[in-house]
C-alpha cells in the first residue's frame, strides 16, 4: 500500500513538472521578452549596449525591433566631433524613449526640424538626477554640447534620487541590496558645510547597516527568476493583484520588490498636497544636484534648461481620478499633481535658473482629443513624442538658440506662449 502511495505520488510530482516544462516553453516562445538593451558601468549602474538591436515589449500594447547606435545612445549614428550647434537632452527612460523608433523620439524629430542644429539623446531609464549628473560629466560633456536640457519625470526622479526615501519606497528588501543598479549606483550625500561626495549605494548600505545578505532560500528564488521564464511571469501578473500580491508576500513566495506593493504606490506620493520630512529632504536633494549642473554647465559657457515633463496622472484629470479610486487610502488624503512641478518652478525664479514646466503645454495638446499616452505603459506614444517635439521647438529650442537668457524671459513675459512658468 506504501509502495502504491510512493508511486502515485511520484507520478503527480513528474505530471507537474511535465506541465510545468510545457508552460515554461509557451512562455518562452509566446510571451515576448525585452532584449538586454543595457549592460554594466564602472562609473554608473549600466548604460545603453552599442550596436544592440533587439525586440522592447511595450506591455499591454506591442513589441517593435529596437536599435542603439554604435555610441551606445537611442538616437540614429553620430560623431563625438561636431559640426553645428549641438543640444544635449538628458533625462530618464521619457527621453530613452524605447518605446518608439530612434527617428520617432521628440529628440529625432527635433533634430530633423531644423538643419542648423543637432539634438542628441542622451536618455537612459530609469535614470534620475544624481545619475544624470555622473552622466554629464563622464559622457555627455565628450559631445561638446552648446545646449544642455536636463527633462526631469517627478513622479519617481523625487524618490529616486535620494538614498533615504529610495530605502523608505523599497523597504528592507533584498531585491535592493544585492541588485547591482542599486548596489553600484551613485548617490550625491550633502554634507553640513554644502560640500558634497558621490558614494555607491553599496557604501550607503553598508554605513547605515542595512546591507542585508540573502539566505538559500532567498538565492534560490534569484536563480528561479533569473532562469525561469515562468516565475517571473508569474511573480509580474500578480503584481498586478495587489491583495493576492500581500498575500505571497506574507508567505515569502515573492519579494515585496517595489514601490507598486503598497497602499498607495510611491509614484503617487509626489502629488500630495503636503509632503513629510522624507520627501522634503528628497526635494532639497534634487533640486542641490539640479544647482551641481548648473555650475557644472556655467564654468564651461553651456547654457542650461530644466524641463519638467508631466505623467499621465498631471495631464488627465479623469486618470487620477480611477488611480484614487483602485487605492481607496487615497481618498482621505489631499493631492495637487501640479505640487511637484511649481516646487521646482519656485527654486528656479529663486536661483535664476532656466525652467520650463511643459505641463500646461502638453495639457493643452491632450486636450485635441488625440491620445499622448500610451494605453498600459505610462510613457509616450508615437504622437506624444510629435507633440512634445513641437512644444520643445517653440517654446525651448529656437528660444535658447536665438536669444541670451534676458531675451529668453522677455519673450515669456510678452505673453508669447500661453501659462510659461520660468
Amino acid at each position: 500500500m506504501a509502495k502504491k502511495h510512493l508511486l502515485n505520488i511520484a507520478l503527480l510530482i513528474f505530471v507537474i513538472i511535465i506541465m510545468l516544462a510545457f508552460f515554461e516553453i509557451g512562455v518562452r516562445l509566446f510571451v515576448p521578452k525585452n532584449a538586454d538593451f543595457w549592460e554594466f558601468k564602472e562609473d554608473l549602474p549600466y548604460l545603453l549596449k552599442p550596436n544592440k538591436i533587439g525586440k522592447f515589449v511595450v506591455e499591454g500594447e506591442y513589441v517593435i525591433k529596437n536599435s542603439i547606435n554604435s555610441l551606445g545612445w537611442h538616437d540614429k549614428e553620430r560623431k563625438i566631433e561636431k559640426s553645428k550647434t549641438r543640444i544635449a537632452v538628458i533625462g530618464d527612460s521619457f527621453v530613452e524613449s524605447l518605446h518608439v523608433l530612434p527617428n520617432e523620439t521628440f529628440t529625432a524629430h527635433l533634430d530633423t526640424q531644423n538643419p542648423s542644429i543637432e539634438v542628441l539623446n542622451f536618455g537612459i531609464s530609469g535614470f534620475s538626477p544624481r545619475e544624470e549628473f555622473v552622466l554629464l560629466k563622464n559622457h555627455v560633456l565628450e559631445y561638446d554640447p552648446d545646449v544642455v536640457i536636463l527633462q526631469l519625470y517627478l513622479t519617481n526622479d523625487v524618490y529616486g534620487n535620494n538614498f533615504e526615501l529610495h530605502r523608505l519606497v523599497y523597504g528592507r528588501s533584498p531585491a535592493f541590496d544585492d541588485d547591482p543598479d542599486h548596489m553600484n549606483s551613485p548617490y550625491i550625500v550633502i554634507n553640513e558645510d554644502e560640500s558634497y561626495e558621490i558614494v555607491k549605494g553599496k557604501t550607503l548600505l553598508e554605513q547605515n547597516d542595512l546591507l542585508l545578505h540573502r539566505g538559500p532560500f532567498e538565492k534560490l528564488k534569484k536563480g528561479i527568476r533569473k532562469h525561469i521564464r515562468i516565475y517571473s511571469y508569474v511573480e509580474h501578473k500578480v503584481g498586478n493583484i495587489p491583495a493576492l500580491t500581500k498575500l505571497l508576500i506574507k508567505l515569502g513566495i515573492i519579494s515585496d520588490i517595489g514601490p507598486q506593493n503598497q497602499d498607495i504606490p510611491a509614484d503617487y506620493w509626489v502629488f500630495s498636497k503636503e509632503y513629510d520630512e522624507h520627501w522634503e529632504k528628497a526635494f532639497s536633494n534634487i533640486l542641490f544636484v539640479v544647482s551641481l549642473i548648473d555650475a557644472t554647465l556655467e564654468e564651461k559657457n553651456i547654457e542650461f534648461i530644466v524641463t519638467l515633463m508631466p505623467s499621465k496622472e498631471q495631464v488627465d484629470d479623469s486618470h487620477f481620478e480611477k488611480i484614487k479610486e483602485t487605492y481607496p487610502k487615497m481618498k482621505s488624503l489631499e493631492w495637487d499633481t501640479s505640487h511637484p512641478n511649481n516646487k521646482v518652478v519656485q527654486y528656479c525664479n529663486q536661483h535664476n535658473l532656466n525652467c520650463i514646466d511643459l505641463l500646461p503645454f502638453v495639457k493643452k495638446e491632450a486636450n485635441t482629443n488625440n491620445p499622448l499616452y500610451l494605453t498600459v505603459d505610462p510613457h509616450l506614444n508615437k504622437q506624444g513624442h510629435e507633440a512634445l517635439a513641437s512644444i520643445y521647438k517653440n517654446i525651448v529650442i529656437e528660444s535658447s538658440i536665438q536669444t541670451s537668457n534676458t531675451q529668453f524671459e522677455d519673450i515669456l513675459a510678452d505673453g508669447l506662449l500661453d501659462n510659461p512658468l520660468i
